[in-house]
């Protein structure tokens, strides 16, 4: 039996002048959470526009669709771990 599973996240993102929107800092299980760090990015990025992103990663039996990966590469800036791979080569993550 397959289990498709949708797991969502909270970045956040800073309005850069050059650069466009960038991801600055970790993905938040909440947006309570990410909020709470708001203003903190804010200030550290001497005041540029700061906005929260929703982001939805789906997974089928555990493992994260291409999709979600591409998401992740593409937008964020984000590596994924592949956990089956690292498994199999008797890598501990954690």
């Amino acid at each position: 039996m397959v289990s498709d599973t949708t797991r969502t996240v909270w970045f956040i993102m800073i309005d850069h002048p050059l650069q466009g929107l960038i991801r600055v800092g970790p993905a938040y299980a909440t947006r309570d959470t990410a909020r709470s760090w708001r203003s903190f990015v804010k200030q550290a990025w001497n005041g540029l526009p700061t906005r929260l992103e929703l982001c939805k990663l789906r997974s089928v039996d555990g493992v994260m669709d291409a999709e979600s990966r591409r998401r992740l590469s593409d937008r964020y800036n984000m590596d994924t771990v592949n956990h089956q791979a690292a498994e199999a080569a008797g890598v501990d993550d954690e």
